[in-house]
């Protein structure tokens, strides 16, 4: 196994150094002018800014956004009017790609309900015709099974794909999707997707609701429609335990928290807790040339993913620059942490040349969807996303990278591993000094709240799904191997970190 040594070494100098760095910085903690203990600006208890005791922002009593004295909402405008249940707080239209609305609507808590039926864009992917020779279709004529087939080059050759303009489009207990309704689901266009309801008034709670459901790496995929009831478990993620997704069970077709699957590649990004990353599409400028192996599905569609969250990294890395600039960090960690972008750029392109090298088609980064991803302002949410992207996450990946090259048998994938593993060590570490240089005056009861977090995260991490891909000839550690590796960098190298930087 793995020796956990020289990079338990690497991390605590990392933390020496950045405990021993000195910034320009301010106070940084806003502080409003008024005369409660909230962090608004009026002079009562709540988060909101007017004047009454409930957390909208308005002047009434109730919890809505309108001047009245009752709980529902009605919007009008967008070709229509739409009136919502009490528990869907202040409804927001979702436009789809066409900037149109889409039927759906978002809530004040966050919740994304259907309340109507409209026509969607059916147009297909923006995928070439078919045209590698294998897969499972040769032309449109092939693709039988929904409506507007086409047979397009997909990642692992050619495939059917589907869209709809409208739920009669779709088969029974299906309804149409509207292309970039919701962001984070794989398929970008428009299609049928599995529901029991069609829009609010189909359900007893008024409310027929949009969930998202991971796939088996933890990225958005697909996404499920269902009448919410008063024994649902969830409304949206917030209501679960952190790290934990609110979607509906395909089958019950109830609402309930789920664990997403974990997958350690890189400094993730995340807007509310949940990866986002672009969809990959057919392309030749990201793919490094690596050779061929014997074809291998499973291989070439797991390096996709991996390609994915890579990309993503790299936007991850933009957003912590932003945040280090607002905090005034030194020089160093800003140009440390601009090169790690860069190594994430070339980190994805050996991803995607790893998938070709297994049969997957030349292919890239589609459009990166954007909504929520911004730097965040708060010095504690900093911190906080700090302590569980990179201390915790970065550092037991970059372990998990260096075992996939002492166990790997292909030469050529052990030296492109080596290279991807040894860059993020190194960002590993500078997750590490950034946090010693952000907590370098703590006092004792902030590093308590620090170490508290950190121990969620980690146990997070340990509680995860038992990855099913063990292939360590491929680089793949997985099953309890990977169990074992994961406990033993918690303890050798993630909590050991930790008491030094909390001894400072």
């Amino acid at each position: 196994m793995t020796d956990l040594r020289a990079f338990r070494a690497t991390i605590l100098l990392a933390v020496a150094l950045g405990c021993g760095t000195k910034g320009t910085d301010g106070a940084t903690d806003v502080v409003d002018g008024d005369a409660d203990t909230d962090a608004d600006s009026d002079a009562d208890s709540d988060t909101d800014v007017d004047t009454d005791s409930d957390t909208d922002a308005d002047t009434d009593s109730d919890t809505d956004a309108d001047t009245d004295s009752d709980t529902d909402v009605v919007h009008s405008g967008h070709s229509g009017t739409i009136t919502t249940p009490s528990n869907c707080v202040n409804p927001q239209p979702i436009n789809d790609s066409r900037g149109q609305w889409s039927g759906l609507v978002r809530c004040a808590d966050g919740a994304v309900n259907r309340a109507a039926q409209r026509s969607c864009d059916p147009s297909p992917p923006p995928w070439p015709a078919c045209s590698q020779g294998f897969g499972t279709c040769t032309v449109d004529a092939d693709c039988t099974a929904g409506p507007n087939g086409r047979c397009l080059d997909t990642y692992l050759g050619c495939g059917c794909t589907y869209s709809c303009a409208t739920d009669g489009d779709c088969g029974a207990n299906e309804i149409c999707l509207c292309g970039g309704a919701m962001t984070n689901v794989t398929d970008s266009w428009s299609h049928c997707v599995p529901a029991n309801c069609a829009t609010d008034a189909d359900c007893g709670s008024q409310e027929c609701g949009v969930a998202v459901q991971t796939d088996g790496f933890g990225c958005p995929q697909y996404a499920l429609v269902g009448c919410r009831t008063p024994g649902d478990a969830c409304r949206e993620d917030g209501d679960c335990s952190l790290g934990d997704q609110c979607t509906i069970r395909p089958i019950a077709f109830d609402w309930r928290c789920r664990t997403i699957p974990n997958l350690a590649c890189g400094r993730p990004l995340l807007v509310d807790e949940v990866p986002v990353h672009a969809a990959t599409r057919a392309r030749a400028d990201w793919t490094v040339p690596l050779g061929e192996a014997a074809r291998d599905p499973e291989l070439a569609e797991r390096w996709l993913r991996i390609a994915e969250m890579e990309h993503a990294s790299v936007a991850s890395f933009a957003r912590a620059t932003l945040e280090l600039m607002a905090l005034g960090a030194p020089p160093d960690l800003l140009v440390a942490t601009q090169r790690a972008a860069a190594e994430e750029v070339e980190h994805a392109r050996l991803a995607w040349g790893l998938a070709r090298r297994y049969g997957a088609p030349e292919s890239g980064p589609g459009p990166l969807p954007l909504d929520g991803v911004a730097p965040r302002s708060d010095r504690d949410a900093i911190v906080r996303g700090l302590v569980r992207e990179a201390c915790v996450g970065e550092t037991v990946a970059a372990a998990e990278l260096r075992e996939g090259v002492r166990l790997c048998a292909d030469p050529l994938l052990a030296s492109t591993l080596q290279q991807i593993a040894a860059d993020e060590e190194r960002h590993a570490a500078l997750g590490w000094r950034t946090l010693g240089w952000l907590l370098r005056d703590a006092t004792s009861e902030e590093l308590a709240a620090v170490e508290r977090e950190l121990e969620a995260a980690v146990d997070e991490l340990l509680a995860a799904p038992m990855e099913r891909l063990h292939r360590p000839e491929h680089g793949f550690v997985g099953g309890e191997a990977r169990e074992r590796l994961r406990a033993r960098v918690v303890d050798q190298v993630v909590r050991a970190a930790w008491g030094a930087l909390a001894k400072r």
